[in-house]
């Protein structure tokens, strides 16, 4: 199914490994090596999202580009997105709250 699509393009699945868990699967395209692989996230669980929202960790992965079939990813989860403010006030404790992102190595 995913493999029709530009590099990029994912969807979201319920995971089989993991009971009520949600994976991201996505094509990744090798142009060297004229590959095309769909790569699965290790699930994400009702605690991830409580962390970190589902629509943010989506637009943390810069791999992920068009949501299945062909809906660019800003347009199908941005108004979902955390709002991200310039500075961060320190909290009334005088730290600074950090700001988690997703990433996958490689």
């Amino acid at each position: 199914m995913l493999r029709q699509g530009c590099n990029g393009t994912f969807l979201l699945r319920f995971s089989d490994s993991e009971l009520g868990g949600v994976t991201i699967a996505w094509l990744h395209e090798d142009p060297q090596q004229d590959t095309k692989e769909v790569i699965m996230i290790q699930p994400f669980t009702s605690r991830d999202f409580t962390i970190r929202s589902l629509a943010d960790r989506v637009s943390d992965l810069q791999q992920l580009t068009y949501m299945y079939p062909d809906i660019p990813k800003d347009q199908a989860f941005g108004k979902y997105y955390t709002p991200l403010t310039d500075s961060q006030p320190a909290i009334s404790n005088g730290y600074v709250k950090p700001v988690l992102v997703t990433q996958i190595p490689g």
